[in-house]
This record gives C-alpha cells, sequence and structure tokens, in this order.
C-alpha cells in the first residue's frame, strides 16, 4: 500500500511537471501594416526637393479594430510640405493599397494622393513621393524617414 501511494504520489508530481515545462502556444497575430503605423509620427529624415524644415511636422495614423487603416491627422508646424500634399485640412483618412506599398491619402476625392511606402516597421516609417505639379512645377521629389514622435 505504501509503494502505491508513493508512485501515485510520483506520477502526480510527474504530471505536474511535464505540464509545466510544455510551451505556451503564442496566439497572437503578426500586427498588421496599419497597426504598425497606427501612432504619432516625426520627421527624421529628409532627401531630394529642395525643403528640410520639417522639425515641428508631425502626422498621427489610426487603425480600426481589425487592424486596417482608418483616419490621419497631421499638423505641418510650418512645415514647407506634408505627406497628403493635396489636403491643406490637416486630416482625413487613409488606406494601404498594392500589397501594402501604397499609402493612398484620400482615397476617391479630388485630395487624393499617393505615395510609395519604401518600408515600415514599428519604429521607422519610410516614404516617398513627387510633389504635382499644380503644387509645384518643379515637381520635386522626397524621401522622408519617420519615428514615433
Amino acid at each position: 500500500m505504501n509503494l502505491l501511494k508513493k508512485s501515485i504520489y510520483f506520477f502526480v508530481l510527474l504530471s505536474f511537471v511535464v505540464v509545466a515545462s510544455c510551451s505556451k502556444k503564442d496566439d497572437s497575430k503578426p500586427l498588421t501594416t496599419a497597426q504598425k503605423m497606427a501612432k504619432q509620427w516625426k520627421v527624421s529624415a529628409v532627401t531630394g526637393g529642395s525643403l528640410t524644415d520639417f522639425a515641428n511636422y508631425r502626422i498621427t495614423f489610426t487603425a480600426d479594430a481589425n487592424g486596417v487603416a482608418s483616419t490621419y491627422t497631421q499638423v505641418s508646424g510650418g512645415s514647407p510640405v506634408s505627406l497628403s500634399v493635396k489636403n491643406s485640412s490637416g486630416n482625413g483618412s487613409w488606406a494601404l493599397e498594392g500589397n501594402d506599398t501604397q499609402l493612398v491619402f484620400d482615397k476617391g476625392s479630388s485630395n487624393e494622393f499617393i505615395v510609395t511606402l519604401v518600408s515600415v516597421s514599428e519604429t521607422t516609417i519610410t516614404v516617398k513621393f513627387k510633389v504635382p505639379k499644380e503644387k509645384d512645377k518643379t515637381e520635386p521629389e522626397y524621401t522622408i524617414t519617420l519615428i514615433p514622435a
């Protein structure tokens, strides 16, 4: 009987050890591109064009509960150009297209403007765009790197 109790005790203890040592499943889904972008950003680098004073520029992207692009708000802070080049109101909607390689501001409106997403992570966004002729006849091209504000 004593041997039976020890065997049961050993079996129970072994079961706890086995259960405790099993790794937890990671059920979390990777973030969508929109979720990585959903925060406030500031300019860290600008190349191209002739304008470089973006020190006070901020843009905030939001995503809905499903991780889909939603709205943006930007504050130019005296910056010479903004990412949503055609929209002077400072806010609107945004979408991702082209397998998340294009950022579309104000899709379907007269302010629609598309920039190329060069790279996106939770800590850096790099975009590239050409200012349209109706905004600047020299059509300068910019590459702008953003970091969290």
